[in-house]
């Protein structure tokens, strides 16, 4: 605990959006892999230090960090974090105006949105909050901050899986894209980059396509992202099977997928099954050329 509480006291002693956005890393890339109860006893630190320092922006900063675990910590509860989102708007909304608070405010709404996006909920609240935060991020210039390219990926998302609209998506994702290479975490940039070839396969731009996904394969350092190069090897292939004169050359890419699946998630039934099922097609064409 007393290197975590080092790093900790390192960011506290930064000043603005930089010490949120230092601390929002953390969440990403140590706090995420823990167990709840080690990941809040860290967190407990920050908001510790913003009680005694009278801090009531950074207090509440705290909470948000814990209920942004529920997202996609090691013990995910993303149903019990719209509430909790909320019930920290409200508190947020009593401090002074800042630069911080609007900062801060945005991160809640697109949280909020991003909650209702994961648990499916199909009203309009969903695309309400998304909007409200990018009103609020382009207030302050989504340039000040680490995550921009992944909240505008979230913004895409909505448009590109529950509106229909790839062409809406893919103007949020080549924005984000502008940013991405200031996230120090993979993840997003696999992400955006796997989107952006999603809109483009809709677009019928499918050599590009390919691109945008070996660009996603790129983005892969660590061995928790290892199973995405082989879902990312899949797109390619898919594109391959279903668009290309010589559906047999998607093969080796299907192959690919398959190695990284049965080696980093044997369980995925679903996934696999629907591999197997291309390998098929694929197998056809060579019995029938």
């Amino acid at each position: 605990m007393s290197q975590a509480q080092n790093k900790i006291d390192t960011f506290l002693s930064l000043q603005g959006q930089a010490r949120m956005d230092s601390l929002l890393l953390l969440q990403h890339l140590v706090w995420y892999d823990i167990d709840s109860t080690a990941a809040f006893a860290q967190i407990d630190i920050i908001k510790k230090h913003g009680l005694q320092s009278n801090d009531q922006l950074l207090t509440i900063y705290a909470d948000f960090l814990r209920t942004y675990y529920l997202l996609g910590g090691k013990q995910k509860n993303i149903e019990a974090a719209y509430a909790r989102f909320q019930n920290l708007s409200k508190k947020l909304k009593k401090l002074p105006s800042s630069a911080l608070k609007t900062a801060l405010m945005a991160e809640l709404e697109h949280n909020m949105g991003v909650t209702l996006y994961l648990t499916h909920d199909s009203t309009s609240r969903c695309i309400n909050h998304l909007l409200a935060a990018d009103l609020a991020f382009r207030k302050i210039g989504y340039e000040h901050f680490t995550f921009a390219g992944y909240r505008l990926t979230y913004l895409a998302l909505y448009y590109l899986k529950r509106a229909s609209d790839p062409e809406t998506a893919l103007k949020y994702l080549k924005e984000g894209e502008t940013y991405i290479q200031n996230d120090p975490v993979d993840f997003h940039r696999i992400q955006l980059y796997r989107n952006i070839a999603l809109c483009l396969v809709e677009k019928k731009q499918y050599k590009e396509a390919i691109r945008y996904n070996q660009l996603g394969i790129a983005q892969v350092h660590l061995r928790k992202d290892s199973l995405r190069i082989g879902a990312l090897n899949g797109n390619i292939g898919e594109i391959i099977l279903v668009h290309f004169p010589n559906p047999k050359e998607a093969e080796p890419y299907f192959k690919k997928e398959l190695w990284y699946r049965l080696r980093f998630k044997p369980d995925g039934y679903g996934d696999i099954s629907k591999l197997y099922s291309n390998l098929c097609q694929v197998a056809a064409h060579k019995r029938n050329p």
